[in-house]
């Protein structure tokens, strides 16, 4: 079907406004009646980069299918055939009431003559990953989202630069040259990448994790606790010893035999040495007791000079489809 003239076009244009138009809406019409003339010149000149702008600055000001259509043919040129398709598709949308212009039904016929043609000429492209469910997938530099990776969509014909990427694995690229009504499947397989893992503290790389620094050496705090609980045992019998013969004097002289009356002071002193007897004991015990314990820690956990030379890991990693803790105890 032989296209509608660029004076047609522009007749299009003319005739989706009302007569009482606003000034606003004159203004309009006439920008976009003069973007589809320039826009008809560029596409006869060749210079289809200039036409589609040009379309596409119309169609904005006064949505009509006689642009869209055109819109199309100059998509077409350019081997835009994704966005020429919609452009037919869009103009088969345009609600035409019975009393429409005639060559906007015009524009229609030929849109879906057009789009007929097309269609099958759309190539397809199915991109898949293997080895990863996270990878990134790029598409000449443009990242492809993760609902169209597996699964076959329309692109343009052309050459195709695919990388794909994850955490811990091999970057892998292929190039594929797409022609008209091919259809292509790309897998893209990640493996782990060594060099991603961290080194090992002896310098390999094989299943290492991240070191750590060494553990800064020291003794176990118990010996010193043991300690400190005897020494202070026995500060506790010292001082209660000297208080209890402090009281056993005072007792002495004020009962004979330590034979007190009820009531009396050296009564009252009496009872509080054999107290602070009692206290001491435990004291004493309590010392003594510490002190051994102590004395045993201390020798018993001191470290040895293997132990004094290790150094201990512990670190999570990430990786191609696997994650945990990796140590050296």
């Amino acid at each position: 079907m032989r296209f509608v003239s660029a004076a047609l076009l522009l007749a299009g244009v003319l005739a989706a406004v009302p007569g009482h138009a606003q000034t606003s809406e004159d203004e309009r019409r006439n920008a976009a009646r003069d973007f589809g003339t320039q826009g008809n010149q560029a596409y006869d000149a060749g210079d289809f980069v200039k036409a589609v702008d040009l379309y596409r600055r119309a169609q904005s000001l006064y949505p009509a299918p006689t642009l869209s259509v055109r819109l199309g043919r100059a998509l077409v040129k350019l081997g835009r055939l994704v966005e020429a398709e919609e452009a037919y598709i869009q103009t088969l949308r345009y609600p035409l009431p019975d009393d429409a212009p005639k060559v906007f039904k015009q524009a229609i016929e030929v849109a879906k003559a057009d789009l007929a043609e097309l269609s099958p000429r759309v190539p397809r492209l199915k991109v898949s990953v293997s080895g990863t469910k996270d990878a990134t997938v790029t598409l000449n530099g443009a990242r492809l989202e993760p609902a169209l990776v597996g699964i076959e969509r329309k692109v343009d014909p052309g050459e195709y630069k695919i990388r794909a990427e994850a955490p811990g694995a091999k970057t892998v690229e292929k190039t594929v040259k797409i022609a008209e009504r091919a259809h292509e499947a790309v897998t893209l397989t990640l493996e782990v990448d060594p060099r991603a893992l961290p080194p090992k503290p002896d310098g390999s790389s094989e299943d290492a994790g991240p070191a750590l620094q060494p553990e800064p050496e020291g003794r176990s705090p118990l010996p010193f606790i043991a300690l400190g609980v005897g020494g202070a045992g026995l500060a506790v019998g010292v001082i209660t010893g000297l208080m209890a013969n402090s009281k056993h004097s005072s007792a002495e002289s004020e009962c004979p035999d330590l034979k007190c009356e009820r009531g009396s002071q050296g009564e009252t002193d009496l009872q509080s040495f054999r107290d602070l007897r009692t206290v001491s004991t435990v004291g004493y015990v309590v010392g003594l007791v510490g002190v051994a314990a102590g004395g045993v820690l201390w020798f018993t956990t001191a470290p040895t000079s293997a132990d004094s030379k290790a150094v201990r890991h512990v670190s999570p990693y990430v990786g191609l489809g696997q994650a945990g803790v990796w140590g050296r105890f």
